[in-house]
Order: structure tokens, then sequence, then C-alpha cells
């Protein structure tokens, strides 16, 4: 927490690295958006939440599309945006 200095906005930075099981990201997520909507200012959330998005982005593992709706919908309600990485 703290202040972003090029627009003096208040800014925070959550690192994730997300468990396997669905409950316990499901956990996770609803306490991470309880934060950005208590949160007044920018926020930042990277790491590994250990889901994807779309059967595309799954390599070597069977893609579960509930899990990605879920997860997709952790995003959207958290008003949150991907950014796509190398």
């Amino acid at each position: 927490m703290g202040k972003w200095s090029p627009n003096d906005k208040n800014l925070l930075i959550i690192s994730v690295y997300a468990a396997q099981e669905l409950a316990e990201k499901k956990m996770l997520w609803q306490y991470l958006n309880h934060m950005i909507d208590r949160w007044k200012g920018d926020v930042i959330v990277m790491g590994e939440f250990n889901e994807v998005r779309t059967q595309e982005q799954r390599f070597g593992s069977i893609f579960n599309a509930h899990w990605a709706a879920i997860f997709n919908s952790f995003i959207s309600a958290g008003g949150l945006v991907g950014v796509p990485s190398g």
C-alpha cells in the first residue's frame, strides 16, 4: 500500500500464489474481491492463479470450463483486466 507518485493515487499491489483446489481458490478470489472493493485507489493483482481463462491457455492437462467460468467471474467482479504474458 502506498501512493503512486506520478498521479498521487493510492496504490495497492497484491501478489498471488493460488492453491490448486477450487474451493481454496474461490475463498481467495472472494477475499481479493472484498479487498479490491474496499480499496480507495488503483489496484494491481499479479502472480500465479493456477487457473486459465480459456481452453487455448491450457497446455498438457484437461481444460475445465466450469472452473474457467468461475475464474472469469472473479476477474469481472473485481474490475480486473488480463495482461498477456510472454
